[in-house]
């Protein structure tokens, strides 16, 4: 757990000196794709500031915290980019993503709010700091009222990364969309069907 915080920048070093805590090597590769329905079934149960998110999420392939921090600034409607900061990636490394119409018209719906940069909000109108506890249970609470079962938010990216390589897109090209270093850990994201 502490190595975790460091990697997620919660704790700047492992807090106890001269202690190294070895990582342990776990099998975490989710094979998991959203169907239409079930899509559609999420995207019916969730509010609409949740539905938003998702939509972003399955059409860029863009990290929960990449989208709750994202500033009305850094997208470019004209050429239909995101520009990530490099303090905004958990590489650390700037990037541009790709944004599809149907992603495009959804930014262009949500109404800026006057206090604040980013895209998406809270309820109130707050800027959302990173992947808090309400949306979380909101997102929970879709996939129950859906009836959708074994599926995690992060499973959104692994979806929109598999149909990119649908749509044609070679792997440096995904790679530089979605971040990776080595086309190693991009596989770890690579669905069966699409056809790699």
């Amino acid at each position: 757990m502490i190595n975790k915080a460091v990697d997620y920048k919660i704790l700047n070093t492992v807090p106890v000196k001269g202690h190294l805590y070895p990582k342990i090597d776990t099998d975490n590769i989710r094979q998991r794709i959203f169907s239409e329905d079930e899509l559609e079934r999420i995207l019916s149960a969730s509010s609409l500031r949740l539905s938003r998110i998702i939509i972003m999420a399955q059409g860029t392939g863009m990290r929960q915290n990449e989208i709750v921090q994202l500033n009305c600034d850094s997208v470019d409607f004209e050429w239909g980019f995101v520009s990530l900061k490099g303090t905004q990636t958990k590489a650390g490394k700037s990037r541009l993503v790709k944004l599809l119409p149907d992603v495009i018209e959804m930014l262009r719906q949500i109404p800026r709010k006057q206090n604040t940069r980013r895209v998406f909000v809270s309820s109130t109108g707050r800027p959302l700091p990173y992947w808090t506890t309400y949306c979380h249970d909101t997102w929970h609470k879709a996939l129950l009222q859906a009836g959708v079962s074994d599926a995690c938010f992060h499973d959104l990216r692994h979806e929109a990364i598999s149909r990119m390589f649908e749509k044609g897109l070679n792997v440096p090209e995904v790679a530089s969309i979605s971040g990776h270093k080595t086309a190693s850990q991009l596989f770890r994201y690579v669905q069966v069907n699409a056809g790699l």
